[in-house]
């Protein structure tokens, strides 16, 4: 009974909705809704939700762009390893944090890069090894990540490349003097380590042995190149502006998201 009595009081609001809108004044014009768009968040530190809202350098600026190019975006937080599979097969119309591959390329449409992460090597505070120049690596052991790619060391003579599964675990060889140089991301890992104390133990190189650009990706099945390419125009624009600095100030990136001069 109480269920049915629900209904009922549900039917007359329909119904007096219904009135209210045949009965509105003719100078009243409904406005379509936005379409929606859905985005993937990998909840790391460039792409998170906190209680549903947005946050992160990458995720705030997506979010405004995609509003200011009349979509409204939803959002699904979704596994790193998930997330190339179901941009593809359309079950998210954008991804906020993603690498182009030449394969990736084929099957969506990437935007320019929204920041650039880059190789920073590291050393035990008070070592007397400085980085200066790639010739400074020779014979050295060095801690990186499994599965990245250093172009830059290839043609250094007697180096030693240690893989590790994390950056935590490089930073731990690094201390316990079983490698004598780390390769850390300058964006992601300095901005995580400074909170954790981790840098006053450390000395971090003002240049870089190379870098990965980060990007958004919008499924081929929802959007046009045209449509990417007017992505970018606004992304340009967005980030000569101050709304640009104030999100870089918001989230702790105002000092790190910066062109870092290569190691020669």
């Amino acid at each position: 009974m109480i269920a049915l009595r629900w209904l009922y009081i549900l039917a007359a609001a329909l119904s007096f909705n219904a009135a209210a809108q045949t009965t509105a004044s003719p100078d009243v014009v409904a406005t379509a809704p936005l379409p929606r768009v859905l985005i993937g968040v990998p909840h790391n530190v460039f792409s998170k939700l906190d209680q549903g809202r947005p946050t992160g350098i990458m995720l705030e600026a997506l979010d405004t762009l995609v509003q200011q190019m009349g979509f409204q975006p939803s959002y699904i937080s979704i596994p790193p390893s998930d997330m190339v599979a179901a941009l593809e097969s359309g079950q998210i119309d954008i991804a906020s944090v993603r690498i182009q591959s030449a394969r990736s390329k084929e099957k969506s449409h990437f935007s320019a890069p929204i920041v650039t992460e880059f190789n920073i090597p590291i050393t035990r505070a008070g070592s007397d090894l400085k980085i200066r120049s790639l010739a400074d690596l020779q014979g050295r052991s060095i801690a990186g990540r499994i599965g990245f790619h250093y172009p830059a060391l290839e043609n250094v003579a007697n180096l030693k490349l240690e893989r590790f599964d994390s950056d935590a675990a490089m930073v731990r060889a690094l201390l316990l003097k079983k490698v004598d140089v780390a390769i850390i991301a300058g964006l992601s890992d300095i901005f995580m380590f400074r909170t954790e104390g981790v840098l006053r133990q450390v000395e971090v190189s003002d240049a870089a042995i190379g870098s990965v650009p980060l990007r958004a990706a919008f499924s081929a099945k929802r959007f046009t190149a045209e449509q990417v390419a007017d992505f970018n125009k606004r992304l340009a624009e967005f980030q000569q502006g101050d709304s640009w600095q104030e999100v870089l100030d918001r989230n702790g990136f105002a000092d790190l998201v910066k062109d870092w001069p290569a190691i020669q």
